[in-house]
């Protein structure tokens, strides 16, 4: 798939500093989303549309070690349906349609880099979140309801992830990442209890006051010929905000299909299956499929069911551009997305 960059360079402050190249990319998509839901809600269909622009800025010390920042704006219409029943503050609230997001910078993401390893700072990726074949089975146009991840449902406060709209996860992070060629690290850490800014002029009220709730995930990866094996494991100061407390993985091709097995603990031994794959059809179409079986449902009402499945695809038209859509019964609500996605 091509992807066009446009580039720039930016001169930081006097001659003799040295330059910073700023790079441009992101996506558009447009299309149709639609859930029936049959917990007793009417059908929906709405219009969607979504445009994300990054912006990337990085430069390189004299003595090697590189320097980056990046944030982005993604402003979304009418977005996909949340899960019913699973998803934090709208349990048992079908059909919760997602906000608009308005055109506004997200807090940016802060690092340095040398000999395969990587320490940022900001808005951090988190380590589970950022797990190979952590979303593999992702299917249709926006994904739907991303029940092929583990920590999709919204329990606890604690998600390690790149927050595309906002302040990033609970108020900033801190991230740790190894590349040593078939071996990987990345390990991430963040603290719910960090100021958010409240005070006088910068000087934020009791900081880091009531910080109770930080957690740690960690992650392990190994990759042999075609086959990439993962574990993780997330440790947070209260039950209560630990989101995933184990996770395994593994994937790779198997014949003309690339296939994954996720695992994982939600937490009180609550268990979390999935398996998913995609293969190639034709020379411009892939096809994506999901099956998972959740065996968590102490916040659910008793119409959910806990097996939740998908298949979707995507057809190539050349210069970064496809036709994506997809279908899924997810927590017993079927939903499915038709569109385009372009790229830049």
């Amino acid at each position: 798939m091509k992807k066009v960059l446009f580039a720039t360079t930016a001169l930081i402050a006097t001659a003799g500093v040295a330059a910073a190249e700023v790079t441009f990319s992101g996506y558009g998509r447009f299309g149709i989303v639609y859930s029936d839901a049959d917990n007793g809600g009417a059908d929906d269909y709405a219009l969607h549309s979504r445009l994300q622009f990054d912006v990337n800025i990085a430069t390189e010390a004299d003595n090697g070690i590189s320097f980056a920042a990046t944030f982005r704006t993604r402003p979304t219409v009418n977005s996909i349906f949340a899960v019913s029943g699973n998803n934090g503050a709208n349990a048992g609230v079908p059909d919760d349609n997602r906000p608009n997001t308005a055109a506004t910078f997200n807090a940016p993401r802060f690092s340095l880099s040398a000999s395969g390893l990587t320490v940022a700072v900001g808005n951090i990726y988190g380590a589970i979140d950022s797990a190979p074949g952590y979303y593999s089975g992702s299917v249709g146009l926006t994904g739907l309801s991303y029940t092929n991840t583990p920590t999709n449902r919204g329990i606890g406060t604690d998600a390690h992830s790149y927050s595309s709209g906002g302040a990033g996860s609970n108020n900033q992070g801190v991230e740790v990442i190894y590349d040593g060629g078939p071996f990987g690290v990345h390990v991430s850490h963040i603290n719910p209890g960090q100021p958010t800014g409240a005070g006088v002029g910068n000087n934020p009220v009791a900081p880091f006051a009531g910080s109770d709730s930080s957690s740690t995930q960690i992650v392990l990866s190994y990759t042999w010929m075609d086959y990439t094996f993962v574990g993780g494991y997330q440790h947070g100061e209260t039950t209560a905000n630990n989101e995933i407390d184990w996770y395994l993985a593994a994937g790779g091709n198997i014949g003309p299909a690339n296939v994954w097995l996720k695992i994982a603990d939600n937490g009180a031994d609550d268990m979390w299956y999935n398996l998913s794959g995609s293969f190639d059809v034709s020379a411009a179409t892939s096809v994506q499929a999901y099956v998972t079986y959740d065996e968590n449902d102490t916040a659910a009402p008793a119409w959910q069911d806990e097996t939740s499945y998908g298949i979707g695809f995507v057809h190539s038209l050349g210069g970064g551009a496809s036709l994506r859509g997809g279908v899924e019964s997810a927590y017993d609500d079927v939903k499915a997305d038709f569109g385009v996605r372009f790229n830049f």
